[in-house]
């Protein structure tokens, strides 16, 4: 009996003893095996399943593996740097706590959806305090926000048409009632207009326009900046929260 079993059980299986313990449907056989024959062709590396997937890599790369697991998200200074600074941002978001605002490495100023929390998250993943004021039609910033060091605040603006469509997207997936102006042509430029104008009282704010941006995009553009004015900031680009 046991000679019969051994006789039904495919070449592969008798072949690879790692495999031998598994089932792989031909489905999943096939596009393995002409993957394998690519790779012999080309001379291609590759690693032996059940093998330390760093082999190739140490002829590669000319250098050998550390060998300590986790060097990737490491729960060191930085990490815990990182999670107080999103920790911080959350707080300071939308303008909820003014008393934080002296605390941001970076202030956020623009209408309503210009980005400012997406990008205050991105940031604060990176290591920064970010807090984010909303500038509304007819009421005055939080007097705070011409207290702290301007050298740190940055206003973000966006395509009139642009910003219609996004407000437009936000009210249908809120269940917003259509009679209110948040999507209005009219009222988004009077919004803007009154945004533009206090940019332009302050000129000290680097207005950066986040139309069809990546927050990827902006948060560059910022830190460049920050760069520039002579701030000195550490490098926390390592890693992921």
């Amino acid at each position: 009996m046991g000679a019969g079993k051994g006789a039904l059980a495919p070449r592969w299986a008798r072949q690879d003893p790692v495999a031998s313990n598994r089932v792989r449907p031909m489905h999943i056989w096939r596009p393995r095996r002409a993957l394998l024959h690519v790779l012999d062709w080309h001379a291609e590396p590759r690693v032996q399943e059940g093998a330390l997937a760093t082999s190739p890599g140490k002829g590669c790369l000319e250098a050998a593996p550390e060998g300590v697991p986790g060097r990737m998200h490491q729960a060191d200074d930085r990490y815990f740097e990182r999670i107080e600074a999103v920790e911080f941002t959350v707080k300071a978001d939308d303008g909820k706590e003014p008393r934080l605002l002296k605390q941001a490495d970076i202030l956020l100023l623009g209408v309503s959806r210009t980005s400012k929390t997406p990008l205050s998250v991105f940031l604060a993943h990176k290591g920064y305090k970010v807090s984010n004021v909303p500038i509304v039609l007819d009421r005055p910033l939080p007097n705070t926000v011409f207290e702290v060091d301007q050298n740190r605040i940055f206003a973000l603006t966006i395509d009139p048409e642009s910003l219609r469509h996004i407000r437009h997207q936000r009210m249908e997936t809120m269940r917003m009632p259509g009679r209110t102006n948040y999507s209005d042509m009219d009222y988004i430029l009077a919004e803007l207009e009154w945004a533009e104008d206090l940019y332009r009282r302050n000129p000290s704010w680097p207005v950066i326009d986040v139309t069809r941006k990546a927050v990827e995009e902006t948060a560059a553009t910022i830190l460049k900046v920050l760069g520039e004015r002579g701030i000195s900031w550490d490098s926390r680009e390592s890693g992921q929260l």
